[in-house]
């Protein structure tokens, strides 16, 4: 079985913006805008990617500034921004000369409401950004996150202030396995049925201060969706996965069934640890491709392939003792 890792790039987004709220008499070169960039995905259903709306088209955002003196103050909470035909939010804020702290996040292109009783999303100006409880499993979606710090100086109010840059990281692994028969006639339909990923930890706590994942939870299954009949290479959707070591035991298994057009005539359930491939983690934001072939003297080890030796007569014909030859030319009269 190979391995192989692919990583993630990073793709332009314009955001920006829009909506005046409230406030009346402030000049509006100090409204606060962003520019955001999201990481170029490969092959998925529900990566985020695209320029100018593309598939990103929600994100939310944490913001706060503090001053030389006093307390932080918190200006935007899990604020919605989203794309039309540009990017923008309501709650505008304004510049004000301080220390900005900005943290944004996009769950799929959803928001991660906060739950009181699990306290699963917060902020603050020092902490950054908490995301509690994240069950990979259950939510299935592409989770990115960006941080920025800007200071502005009371001089800067007077001109136009630059938006904030963010990139937007993936801080999950994808996994995918790359599964192709080989050796089996063709009149032999191949199909792999029941591939989960088995002891993998799905619920963890993601932090944007070291943007890591800690107090990942009790392991469970990830399961595929049944899969069809293949005749060729077959490469299921990717899967998110949490960031994590793989040394405690991450197997995939999956179940091969081959049928000759009647009846299954093999069957037989696999077993792959992860960890002995060499690959001791996953790592956030890379995408894993687990590839392997399947013969019939996997699934069955019984079967034997037919195979053909030759023995050469050279000179086929051998001459008779007495002189005549059998190899003789026939005249066909035409």
């Amino acid at each position: 079985m190979k391995k192989s890792l692919l990583f993630c790039g990073v793709a332009a987004l314009a955001f920006a913006s829009c909506t005046q709220n409230e406030v009346l008499d402030v000049n509006e070169n100090r409204a606060i805008g962003f520019n955001a960039f999201s990481g170029k995905a490969t092959r998925t259903v529900s990566d985020i990617t695209g320029t100018g709306g593309g598939t990103f088209t929600q994100f939310n955002i944490y913001g706060s500034y503090k001053k030389s003196t006093g307390n932080a103050v918190n200006i935007l909470t899990n604020e919605d921004v989203t794309y039309s035909s540009g990017w923008g939010y309501t709650n505008t804020q304004y510049w004000t000369d301080a220390t900005y702290n900005f943290v944004a996040y996009s769950n799929g292109n959803a928001k991660i409401v906060y739950n009181e009783d699990e306290n699963n999303i917060s902020y603050t100006h020092d902490g950054g950004l908490t995301i509690s409880n994240y069950n990979v499993a259950t939510e299935k979606k592409d989770l990115v996150v960006a941080t920025q710090t800007k200071t502005v100086n009371s001089g800067d109010l007077s001109g136009t202030i630059a938006p904030v840059e963010l990139t937007f990281n993936h801080v999950l692994s994808k996994v995918k396995f790359t599964i192709t028969p080989k050796g089996f006639p063709s009149y032999q339909t191949v199909k792999v049925t029941e591939l989960k990923i088995r002891g993998s930890k799905t619920v963890g706590k993601f932090s944007s201060n070291g943007s890591a994942w800690s107090e990942q939870g009790t392991p469970a299954d990830i399961v595929y969706a049944e899969i069809a009949n293949i005749n060729t290479t077959y490469t299921p959707d990717e899967c998110y996965v949490l960031p994590q070591s793989l040394v405690d035991g991450v197997d995939v298994v999956f179940t091969v069934t081959v049928n000759d057009g009647n009846t299954d005539i093999m069957r037989k359930s696999f077993t792959v640890d992860l960890h002995n491939l060499t690959l001791s983690e996953w790592k956030k934001g890379n995408a894993y491709n687990y590839t392997t072939e399947i013969t019939p003297q996997d699934v069955d080890s019984n079967i034997k392939e037919i195979k053909f030796t030759v023995n050469e007569t050279v000179g086929w014909i051998t001459p008779e003792s007495d002189g005549s030859d059998d190899n003789v030319d026939q005249d066909l009269g035409l």
